[in-house]
């Protein structure tokens, strides 16, 4: 898990295989908005944004875990 809050690191998924040597299940991307309005009503992302980026890298990391 890499932890990009702020959008300061700049590495495309490519290089983050290269570098830590395996594949990527999921890249996450923070979405200040979505994730503080799912905050603030006690809703899972997933529920409060279905359609968003976030939730569908989510899925895909939920997927990926139920195979291990």
């Amino acid at each position: 898990m890499i932890s990009n809050p702020h959008g300061s690191l700049q590495l495309s998924r490519s290089e983050v295989i290269t570098a830590l040597k395996t594949e990527v299940v999921a890249a996450i991307p923070y979405q200040r908005d979505e994730f503080s309005a799912a905050s603030k009503r006690r809703v899972p992302l997933v529920v409060q944004q279905p359609q968003s980026t976030a939730a569908s890298q989510f899925e895909e990391l939920s997927r990926a875990m139920a195979q291990v």
